[in-house]
């Protein structure tokens, strides 16, 4: 309902405000810095995450959730948006520009998905 939809919103932003202070300790770079820094933050975090950076939208799948959100937990709106927020803000402080980010959990029955579509420089 109405509820969750506001606490994810709310969940979304402390992670994006949390993304960006764990990326501001870098100076903001390459898109490719961006990713580094998403990805280390990630296994830090033991996501054990996964990149793959061949085409336009990079992938990163996060084997294991830390918080163990099964596909059905009311709860996981919640953690999800926070981690979407996470990894957008992280994305905002390395890389400054209108990149996209989504997160699709249970992209695969073992994993959740990352996908980050850069916005193009120049």
């Amino acid at each position: 309902g109405a509820y969750r939809g506001t606490a994810s919103a709310e969940a979304e932003q402390e992670g994006m405000a949390l993304g960006r202070q764990l990326a501001s300790a870098a100076e903001p770079g390459t898109v490719d810095t961006a990713l580094a820094q998403v990805v280390g933050i990630l296994r830090d975090l033991a996501f054990a995450p996964e990149l793959d950076a061949r085409d336009d939208v990079k992938r990163i799948a996060l084997h294991r959730c830390p918080f163990a959100v099964a596909p059905d937990d009311p709860r996981g709106a919640i953690i999800c948006a926070f981690h979407l927020g996470l990894i957008r803000g992280v994305v905002d402080a390395a890389a400054p520009g209108a990149h996209r980010v989504r997160l699709l959990p249970y992209a695969e029955p073992d994993y959740c998905r990352a996908e980050i579509r850069f916005a193009k420089a120049g």
